[in-house]
């Protein structure tokens, strides 16, 4: 066995352990930021086959950078609506989707997993400052006062148990459920919500994609014999059906596909018609570790929290912890701002995700309901009086980096709206025609010369783009092609937005003074005040 120091002592900006979607999200954009970025994942290579099913609209502005969320369109099919049905697949609820979003894209998608893996991958193998190192497992970890030293171990190959060190400022462990990262540094998961069950998942690939099944889209069937969910169209040639073990059952009960088609044939779904393209049981469960930072190391995904997939917002909600992280630390390694950044990280991701938790929890007990008498009034109340749509709308983020006062506009924490514009020879949506990051979106020209000399090096630091929206063709202006933002702007009372570039609204602004002082707070907040780079020679 082999020990080596990489690098003869280089410290890069961060090592990741972890390379699955969320893992492989964080390289993009830390990569595409010109971070330099080496990552480590146990596995030789990708995971190839379908685990989660959906993704929404703040996960494919996420998937903008790097082109990835306009080369997956032709595989991603956009969910309509949600249906609960009976034990005899008699609708109860149809919930319809909205077709538009504040994000610019349909609300919500179904997708296949490893089509996303694949796009994702090759965007990141195209950026030079990422180096990707599969079949290596992270083994040890020793913080330093300024880098983390982390020693990996070769999993397969001739130099199978072979390790090395190598260093870096941070390390992310984006490593699943059963992280090596988050053990290595003492953290659990602290708070369980109750939730924990197991499940048979099941993924069928149609001989004919387009088949008529009989059933469409996505919805719960409310069968307290054995309650199921359903979801017909992952990446346009995949079903996905997950069914709920009753008591007495255990994994072991569906160990081959015998076991699995009679369940399905309910369904449609027949070997005739289809392959069983894979079936695992696993157990749903509700854990959340309460502070996923220790000094230079930091949890991401399934490291640090796991929920029910009843809402579809297990990944997705790893992506946003993900772009929370991204810019921080990015701002932190650039030197313009200091690490005290970093703690806002835990604060807003913990709360967002604990509420989705919440929301996924009481969705999942009325679903898995097995109580004759409770599940006939639940259906009852469906069918006749109808109910609160299962998928209500994700919260703002409540606590962190926001400009809020008494009159504050209650956009302020809410995502900022991305729709079509147009701007000297290009025409698009928002982050593709002026790019990804901060933006100080006005409804009226203010310029650079109305601010301070220290706004105007916040906004320098920041790498902000500051940009009028007009309805009408204004100079040096971008035009607002669908007037969402003329209505945006009517709607939430304000004439300038500071949007941050995980796409949350740091502030409204009522006139160039008001902004003024709104970005004289955010030099504070994002602790740029401390920084020697504000302060001009």
């Amino acid at each position: 066995m082999t020990h080596d120091v990489d690098d003869d002592g280089r410290i890069h900006d961060v090592v990741q352990v972890g390379y699955g979607p969320v893992g492989q999200a964080l390289a993009l954009v830390l990569g595409t930021l010109g971070r330099d970025v080496v990552v480590f994942e146990r596995h030789t290579e990708l995971f190839g086959l379908s685990r989660a099913g959906h993704i929404d609209h703040e996960v494919m502005r996420i998937l903008q950078v790097g082109g990835v969320a306009h080369g997956l369109e032709r595989d991603l099919v956009p969910t309509t609506g949600f249906s609960l049905m009976n034990a005899d697949l008699v609708t109860l609820v149809d919930i319809s989707a909205s077709p538009t979003s504040v994000s610019g894209w349909s609300p919500d998608y179904q997708i296949y997993q490893p089509t996303l893996e694949s796009a994702l991958d090759r965007a990141v193998g195209a950026l030079p400052g990422v180096a990707v190192h599969q079949g290596h497992e992270a083994i040890d970890l020793v913080q330093h006062p300024d880098h983390v030293a982390v020693t990996v171990r070769r999993t397969s190959g001739p130099d199978t148990g072979d390790t090395r060190t190598v260093r870096a400022r941070f390390v992310v462990g984006v490593d699943g459920a059963n992280s090596a990262v988050r053990r290595l540094i003492g953290k659990s998961y602290d708070t369980d919500f109750g939730f924990t069950g197991p499940w048979l998942v099941c993924d069928f690939k149609h001989h004919d994609p387009d088949v008529d099944l009989g059933w469409q889209g996505g919805g719960q069937i409310l069968d307290i014999r054995r309650p199921t969910t359903t979801g017909r169209w992952l990446g346009r040639r995949h079903s996905r059906v997950e069914f709920m073990l009753m008591p007495g059952e255990s994994e072991a009960d569906f160990t081959s596909a015998e076991s699995v088609w009679p369940l399905a044939a309910k369904l449609n779904l027949v070997p005739e018609r289809c392959d069983l393209e894979r079936h695992a049981v696993y157990t749903f469960r509700s854990l959340l570790v309460d502070d996923w930072r220790d000094g230079r190391v930091l949890l991401a995904g399934d490291a640090a929290h796991l929920m029910p997939p009843f809402l579809g917002q297990g990944m997705c909600s790893g992506f946003r912890d993900v772009q929370n992280l991204a810019w921080k630390l990015d701002l932190v390694l650039r030197g313009a701002a200091t690490e005290q950044l970093l703690d806002s990280y835990t604060l807003e991701r913990r709360e967002h995700v604990s509420t989705i938790i919440e929301s996924a929890v009481r969705l999942g007990g009325m679903i898995a309901t097995t109580d004759a008498e409770q599940a006939a009034r639940r259906d009852a109340m469906l069918s006749q009086q109808g109910a609160p749509p299962p998928l209500p709308p994700l919260p703002g983020l409540s606590a962190g980096i926001f400009h809020r006062t008494a009159d504050a506009s209650r956009a302020v924490g809410e995502l900022g709206l991305q729709a079509r514009v147009a701007l000297g020879d290009r025409t698009g949506l928002l982050d593709d025609v002026v790019g990804p990051g901060w933006h100080v979106l006005t409804r009226r020209p203010i310029g650079r010369h109305e601010l301070s000399p220290g706004n105007n090096r916040v906004l320098d630091l920041l790498g902000a783009t500051l940009l009028h929206i007009s309805p009408a063709p204004v100079t040096d202006s971008a035009l607002d092609l669908d007037f969402r933002y003329s209505q945006w702007f009517d709607r939430i009372g304000a004439t300038a937005v500071v949007v941050r570039p995980d796409h949350y609204v740091f502030a409204t602004a009522g006139d160039a003074a008001d902004l003024s002082t709104v970005l004289d707070d955010l030099a504070g907040q994002v602790h740029l005040a401390q920084s020697p780079l504000l302060t001009d020679a």
